[in-house]
């Protein structure tokens, strides 16, 4: 449990909608920002401004499926890179222009 000692925190919300790419094949196993091995099976992305450790919600604004994945990595092109299992999951192709609306 949590003793509070203070007052209570105040939770600001966001939502942006955003371009999402996939992160290559070649990717798995390598070190991502925070010191993690990139896992393809893991709900996990990268953003150039969001922090890192930060659990955020995303979601495909054409077919309404959601869910929350972990940034731990860096990205230096605007929009969110997103694990295989992210990716795919969302119902996105590689051949399509995929974007999702992100609310942290």
């Amino acid at each position: 449990y949590r003793v509070s000692t203070g007052s209570p925190a105040t939770t600001v919300s966001t939502s942006e909608t955003t371009r999402v790419t996939r992160y290559s094949d070649l990717d798995k196993g390598r070190s991502t920002s925070n010191g993690d091995l990139y896992n393809p099976i893991a709900y996990t992305a990268a953003h150039d401004k969001l922090p890192l450790g930060a659990v955020v919600y995303v979601e495909n604004p054409a077919t309404g499926i959601g869910f929350f994945v972990l940034v731990n990595d860096r990205t230096a092109e605007p929009g969110l890179k997103l694990s295989h299992a992210a990716f795919d999951k969302l119902g996105f192709t590689m051949s399509a222009n995929n974007s999702v609306i992100i609310r942290s």
